[in-house]
């Protein structure tokens, strides 16, 4: 029997919300109902927690930043403090990272009718969760 050894990056959340997302679009099968609401949900928070540990592994690994890392539920909004801080020309993944956090939110705690979850949903997270994690460097870089 070989040893469980944990090689997780947030990154991979983002994949299982893209498999998720190609088997709405029919282009994987998996072994879940296409149009599930609570798989579409999971997508969504899976695109949102990619974005946010991805940041987070940045700030941990920064000297300018880890000290406000307390590994407690405000890195949430420490994070999304810091990231509104970043210039005009750039703000938009302040606001993408945003979207996400708000977009999360519903999916796991709103009830239909409230929220109705939908595959465009999921697209337009993992979209923003993949800009973030692509840019990454230069975010962190550009953060006074």
């Amino acid at each position: 029997m070989s040893a469980f050894t944990d090689n997780f990056l947030p990154r991979d959340f983002l994949d299982i919300s893209n498999e998720i997302e190609s088997s709405v679009h029919g282009q994987q099968d998996i072994s879940r109902n296409q149009k599930d609401p609570a798989w579409l949900r999971a997508a969504i928070s899976r695109a949102y927690y990619s974005a946010f540990l991805t940041l987070k592994q940045e700030f941990l690994g920064n000297t300018q930043f880890q000290n406000l890392i307390h590994h407690k539920a405000e890195d949430h909004g420490v994070i999304k403090e810091k990231l509104y801080t970043l210039p005009a020309n750039l703000i938009y993944y302040a606001n993408w990272f945003e979207n996400l956090r708000v977009e999360r939110n519903k999916a796991d705690y709103d009830l239909p009718p409230r929220y109705l979850v939908n595959p465009s949903k999921v697209n337009v997270s993992n979209g923003q969760a993949r800009n973030i994690i692509q840019n990454v460097s230069n975010i962190m870089s550009n953060i006074p």
